[in-house]
């Protein structure tokens, strides 16, 4: 049995400075979250350079 595993990726998301600390990022990261499991993808990769 072949399993063949999709990796997608999403780039340059963030909080605008004035609305930090407001929940945002963690909002928009559930959604990236939502988005892609529905995608069947199995990996979700997050680089920072913070």
């Amino acid at each position: 049995m072949k399993t063949t595993k999709r990796l997608n990726g999403c780039e340059k998301e963030a909080a605008d400075s004035n609305h930090r600390g407001k929940n945002i990022g963690q909002l928009l990261l559930q959604h990236v979250e939502e988005y892609y499991r529905s995608k069947n993808c199995h990996w979700i990769v997050l680089l920072s350079n913070l």
